[in-house]
C-alpha cells in the first residue's frame, strides 16, 4: 500500500527541458509560418501517462548546458533525488542525453570531442555504480537554415552548428555505449530513416533547427520505450505494478486500515 515511488531520470539539455512542451512553436518560433497554437507530441507527458501510479518521471533538463556542466550538476541531482533516499524512492532507470551542444564548432558551449568522451564516462559511471539501468541518448540533425537567421552574431563569431559535426559526437556515444554494454539510441539515424520511410526532409522533424516538433519527440520516445522493454523488460511500465487497488476492488475498512498502517511506518 506504500505511496513512495521509485523514480525515472529524464537528464540531459534543452531537448529534455523542452520534452513536455506541447506547443513548441511557440517557445521557440512564435512568428513561424506553421500554426504556434497547434498541439505536438510530448514525450514527457507520453511517460508520465505510461508510468503512472508506477514511477515518478523526473525531469533534469538544463537548456544549453554541456557535458561539462552535465558531469557537475549530476552529483547533486543523485544526491537529492537518489543517495539519500530510501529504496523504495531512488532512482531505477535514467536517460543520458547530450551533445548538441558540445559540438558547436566555436564559442563557450563547445566541447572537445575527448573532453565529452571523459565527461560521458564519469556520468556513466556514476550512475552505473548506483545500479541504475541507463540509457544513452545520441543527438539528431540541425538544419541552418532555421537556426542562423536569428543568430547571425553568432555565425560571425564561429559559433557553428552542422549536422555532420553533430554524427561526429553520435558516432562516440555510440562507442561509449558499446563499451558499457548499454543501449543506444541513435536519433540521427531514426530520423534518417523516419524521413525515408514517410518522403520527407529530416530537417522537418525540428522546429527551430535544432529542437524537435512532436513528431521528432514521438521518434524519440518509440525508440525509447522500445529500447527499456528490450533491455530492462523488468521496468517496462506493462511489467510494473500500479500502486493502490483498482477501485472497485476497494473493501473501505481493509483500505482505511492499511493505509493507517502506512503513516505508521
Amino acid at each position: 500500500m506504500s505511496l513512495q515511488f521509485n523514480r525515472f531520470l529524464l537528464f540531459g539539455d534543452s531537448i529534455t527541458e523542452f520534452c513536455f512542451d506541447q506547443r513548441p512553436y511557440l517557445r521557440l518560433r512564435p512568428n513561424a509560418s506553421e500554426n504556434t497554437e497547434a498541439l505536438h507530441f510530448s514525450l514527457g507527458a507520453a511517460l508520465a501517462n505510461d508510468y503512472s501510479r508506477k514511477l515518478d518521471i523526473l525531469r533534469r533538463g538544463f537548456a544549453g548546458y554541456s557535458t561539462r556542466q552535465a558531469r557537475l550538476i549530476l552529483p547533486l541531482i543523485f544526491q537529492n533525488d537518489h543517495d539519500n533516499l530510501p529504496e523504495t524512492q531512488k532512482i531505477k532507470i535514467m536517460t543520458i542525453f547530450f551533445g548538441t551542444n558540445d559540438c558547436v564548432n566555436g564559442g563557450p558551449q563547445r566541447v572537445p570531442l575527448d573532453e565529452f568522451a571523459d565527461n560521458l564516462k564519469f556520468m556513466i559511471e556514476e550512475s552505473l555504480k548506483r545500479n541504475i539501468k541507463l540509457i544513452i541518448v545520441g543527438p539528431s540533425y540541425h538544419d541552418p537554415t532555421k537556426w542562423e537567421p536569428d543568430r547571425m552574431d553568432q555565425v560571425a563569431m564561429g559559433w557553428i552548428r552542422t549536422t555532420e559535426n553533430t554524427v561526429r559526437y553520435t558516432k562516440e556515444l555510440k562507442k561509449l555505449s558499446a563499451e558499457y554494454n548499454l543501449p543506444f539510441l541513435d536519433l540521427h539515424a531514426l530520423f534518417e530513416d523516419y524521413s525515408i520511410k514517410n518522403k520527407i526532409d529530416a530537417e522537418s522533424l525540428l522546429v527551430d533547427g535544432v529542437h524537435y516538433t512532436g513528431d521528432g519527440y514521438k521518434i524519440f520516445y518509440d525508440a525509447l520505450i522500445k529500447a527499456i522493454d528490450e533491455n530492462y523488460p523488468e521496468l517496462s511500465s506493462q511489467n510494473l505494478e500500479r500502486r493502490l487497488p483498482y477501485w472497485r476492488d476497494i473493501d473501505d475498512k481493509v483500505f482505511a486500515q492499511k493505509l493507517q498502517n502506512e503513516l505508521k511506518k
